[in-house]
């Protein structure tokens, strides 16, 4: 992943580089914890990655421990009850947020929010409004028809002009949701 051609970032290969790493005698440490800036978090097959201690996957591993180890049945209850807490640290540490935001910028379920709700945060996670760019050109065609459907759905009149005349209009995104 630190190879010159790897397609790694920079950054990513910097942390790679500066973690302390440990000897093969100390590896089973990483299992209960961090250790030489390595933990080791379990895969969504239940096999164990051996990952850089980030306080995303810090995170994950907690998860491991307080939610994925438990049989099925107790999984939901354990996860309403912790739901504030969970959410919060998504937010703050796991690079997969908590999708669901209202127009006030509050932590809801995704039934909760209005299809303008929902247009704006799918804007926000994945375009980089920084860099005028979206994260993947694909993106910026998932949102256009999105928005399509979401006039198809709601339009009471044959042949009113759409919202959206070319999805070109998505290079710069916020105009469109403000819409």
């Amino acid at each position: 992943m630190t190879a010159k051609e790897a397609h790694t970032s920079k950054n990513a290969k910097k942390a790679i580089t500066e973690a302390e790493g440990l000897d093969d005698t100390d590896w089973e440490k990483t299992y209960k914890g961090p250790a030489g800036g390595v933990i080791t978090v379990r895969s969504e097959m239940g096999e164990p990655i051996h990952k850089l201690a980030t306080r995303g996957v810090k995170f994950w591993a907690e998860m491991d421990q307080k939610i994925f180890s438990l049989d099925k049945a107790k999984r939901i209850p354990e996860l309403k009850k912790n739901r504030e807490y969970i959410i919060k640290k998504l937010n703050d540490d796991f690079q997969k947020v908590w999708f669901g935001r209202n127009s006030a910028g509050e932590s809801v379920d995704l039934e909760d929010m209005t299809y303008g709700e929902v247009l704006r945060r799918m804007v926000d996670l994945m375009f980089v409004k920084h860099e005028s760019r979206w994260i993947d050109k694909s993106l910026e065609k998932l949102t256009g028809d999105f928005i399509r459907r979401v006039e198809e759905r709601f339009s009471t009149s044959e042949g009113k002009s759409s919202l959206l005349q070319s999805y070109s209009e998505l290079d710069n995104p916020y105009p469109v949701v403000e819409k």
